[in-house]
């Protein structure tokens, strides 16, 4: 297997090529025992300001093949050198029981449509339930008849329609899980217009721009795998048995299904109200609100980037923020929550 190299550093100034001399002394072997080498990760190391550099995580092949690979780790004893693994990818397992019916998801967000794309490869020719618009018509509603015209449509707007809420978000990729599975996430992105650049930038960032055309072409592949998204198609209820749900009611028709996944969102309340009624395990989480704080991009950049500020290497900068809840909140006996940024 090939070898991953991590936190090796390079200044500004200094070009990628210079990571196959850095990856060899970090090896201790010759530059021309590389055969090939590919950026797994970049990040930015801005904590002294005097001196910025990027930190990379770097696979490396070597020209005498696994057994060399083998013998240079062996030597080694580092733990910022490993063999790297086959990244892990997500599976359906098969079940004991015939699926008569197509499986039905709830809900053509990020979790809607991921579980539709895995299910449509997997050939389960799934039904998606959309209440909102295809993004085109989404985008009219919001744009035109929302903003210009002030007509507020309560099934097609900033929250509900293709795509979900994070149609329209500045298009930012974090988490803090960390699954090794998120990779092939990213695949589909790249695979469906997003740029490549996100498969190794720590804080990778899709564009808002970008996000309407990519849920598109993601509902084009779950179509052309046989699945079948049918918009302006809010459930009504759940049709159950003593074995769980065999269908939905949808527009007043029933729909059998198999199985039924719901990725409904937190502001879906007529339908969560209807899964209480139902007798569904529903846990509340906590309120969040948002504030909104404007800095200019240059001050940011100077606060971030120091005399490096507008270097044709550096991103626009951000910061994050934690201030951890500590004792009750003022005049209350609820504890005080946790405040975070992002940006």
């Amino acid at each position: 297997m090939p070898l991953l190299v991590r936190n090796l550093t390079l200044l500004l100034d200094e070009p990628d090529d210079a990571l196959r001399e850095r990856a060899a002394r970090r090896l201790r072997i010759k530059p021309d025992s590389i055969k090939h080498y590919t950026i797994v990760r970049r990040a930015i190391d801005a904590r002294e300001k005097t001196r910025l550099s990027f930190v990379y995580n770097v696979e490396i092949t070597l020209a005498g093949g696994p057994r060399e690979e083998k013998r240079v780790l062996r030597g080694l004893h580092r733990a910022d050198v490993i063999e790297l693994r086959p990244p892990l990818r997500a599976e359906l397992r098969n079940g004991s029981a015939f699926m008569r019916e197509r499986p039905v998801v709830v809900g053509f967000g990020p979790a809607g449509m991921f579980a539709a794309l895995w299910l449509a490869k997997f050939g389960l020719r799934p039904i998606v339930l959309e209440r909102g618009q295809p993004v085109r018509t989404r985008h009219r509603d919001i744009m035109v008849r929302f903003y210009k015209q002030r007509d507020f449509d309560p099934e097609s707007n900033l929250l509900y329609g293709e795509g979900g809420a994070g149609a329209y978000s500045d298009g930012k990729l974090y988490t803090r899980v960390n699954d090794p599975r998120m990779r092939e996430i990213l695949d589909v992105f790249v695979q469906h217009g997003g740029k490549r650049d996100i498969l190794v930038d720590a804080r990778p960032h899709l564009g808002s721009d970008w996000i309407p055309t990519i849920c598109w072409r993601i509902r084009r592949t779950i179509e052309a795998l046989g699945g079948e998204i049918r918009f302006g198609s809010r459930i009504d209820d759940l049709v159950i048995d003593d074995c769980g749900a065999i269908g939905v009611i949808v527009n007043g028709q029933t729909l059998p299904a198999s199985a039924v996944l719901l990725g409904v969102g937190h502001s879906a309340h007529d339908t969560l109200r209807m899964l209480v009624r139902r007798g569904v395990k529903v846990i509340a989480k906590p309120f969040q609100f948002g504030v909104r704080v404007e800095h200019p991009q240059a001050l940011v950049d100077r606060w971030q980037y120091g005399a490096a500020c507008g270097h044709r290497r550096l991103p626009p900068a951000e910061y994050h923020v934690v201030a951890k809840g500590a004792g009750n909140a003022a005049g209350t006996s609820h504890a005080a929550g946790d405040v975070y940024s992002f940006c």
